[in-house]
């Protein structure tokens, strides 16, 4: 995004996050002490952590990275930390949380003007393309990645990441044989999430039989959870689009399987038209994957803010919904467009932004997320 900060390509990376290395692999269980000569409270303890939690987010585990980067967000001097603010706006990302992903960068951003580091805007860059593509402006993401390579030559680990984003920008774009270009510059061929990179490619442009073949084969290094999800995600599409549900189906049930339990939401958000199209007549599983993707759904976060077995506070209605308005809520519940909720009821368009704004006021509701979310909670859908 535009207000991501360039560093100067003389930055030494932080202690403890090297640039000639890729991060480390730990299970979410054997994360090294935050550091052990450094006493809570200190800015290097604060660092550390917020490079643990960048690591925990760039190998897709939400949870940990969460958890992390709320214990790091903030320096003694009042100034954010870079790393865990970047690691943070990855984690919103993929739970769909938009507005928090775009003031996490904008702390990121502020920090690394305070503390130039070239590891970490590079990475700043990267979260914020990966945002751009998620909002389908192709363009823009391939303006961050430039700028993430921009004065210096990243590492290894680095460039292959940026590589794989390049060629999901491409495809998005239509241009193919530039996607698979980028793909083919991953650091290795066998990369699991190079393979989803050309998978995606290949299936953009309606070669399903090379889109099983990108996909086939054994990874080199145990892939991130981000990376398993995607790759089951598009082998569940690779299934239906080729007449096999039964594998299509298996691989959608791995994907929701490895995405709830860390809140993932933005992938199921990406594939919801083709997999509400998939599961016409698998109510069961579609039910799970419309929660998952549905707007209204709570975020980790709102549920992190609570003590320990307590439940959210009900929200306030100012006025009873309509019978109508009602009918109009549960068909934005799930997941309809306000095209689609019109024809449904066979009202206009115009009567269904109307029926949606008075439910907003009477909830006291920004939104349909929102919206959605209260009336859960007082049992009206």
């Amino acid at each position: 995004m535009a207000g991501t900060r360039q560093a100067p390509a003389r930055s030494t990376p932080p202690s403890g996050f090297s640039a000639s290395s890729p991060p480390i692999r730990r299970s979410p269980s054997g994360w090294p002490p935050p550091s052990s000569g450094s006493p809570p409270g200190s800015p290097e303890y604060a660092a550390c952590r917020g490079h643990l939690a960048l690591i925990a987010a760039l190998h897709g585990q939400l949870n940990q990275a969460a958890e992390l980067g709320a214990a790091a967000t903030t320096l003694p001097s009042g100034d954010p930390v870079p790393a865990a603010a970047v690691a943070l706006a990855l984690v919103h990302l993929q739970r769909h949380e938009p507005a928090a992903w775009q003031r996490r960068l904008k702390q990121a951003d502020t920090a690394l003007r305070a503390h130039p580091d070239t590891l970490t805007a590079a990475l700043a860059c990267l979260a914020a393309a990966r945002g751009a593509l998620a909002q389908g402006r192709a363009p823009a993401a391939m303006d961050l990645l430039r700028r993430a390579r921009h004065g210096w030559s990243p590492p290894a680990w680095l460039d292959h990441l940026l590589a794989v984003t390049e060629a999901h920008a491409h495809t998005a774009a239509g241009d193919i044989g530039a996607a698979l270009d980028a793909a083919v510059r991953t650091s290795t061929e066998s990369a699991l999430d190079g393979r989803v990179a050309r998978a995606r490619a290949w299936l953009a442009a309606g070669n399903i039989q090379a889109a099983r073949q990108a996909l086939t084969g054994p990874a080199d290094d145990p892939p991130d959870i981000g990376t398993r999800l995607q790759a089951h995600l598009t082998d569940a599409l690779i299934g239906y689009r080729s007449g096999d549900p039964a594998q299509g189906r298996r691989s959608l049930e791995c994907a929701v399987h490895l995405g709830e339990p860390e809140g993932y939401r933005l992938p199921f958000i990406q594939a919801r038209a083709w997999i509400q199209a998939a599961l016409r007549h698998d109510p069961d599983l579609a039910s799970i994957c419309r929660q998952l993707a549905a707007p209204g759904r709570p975020s980790h976060r709102d549920q992190a803010a609570l003590p320990a077995g307590a439940t959210p506070p009900a929200p306030v209605i100012t006025e009873q919904l309509s019978d109508r308005e009602r009918e109009v809520l549960q068909r934005a519940s799930a997941m309809l467009s306000t095209e689609e909720i019109a024809g449904e009821l066979y009202i206009s368009v115009n009567t269904v932004k109307t029926h949606l704004r008075n439910t907003y006021r009477k909830l006291g509701a920004a939104g349909r997320g929102e919206a959605v979310r209260r009336a859960r909670q007082l049992g009206l859908i």
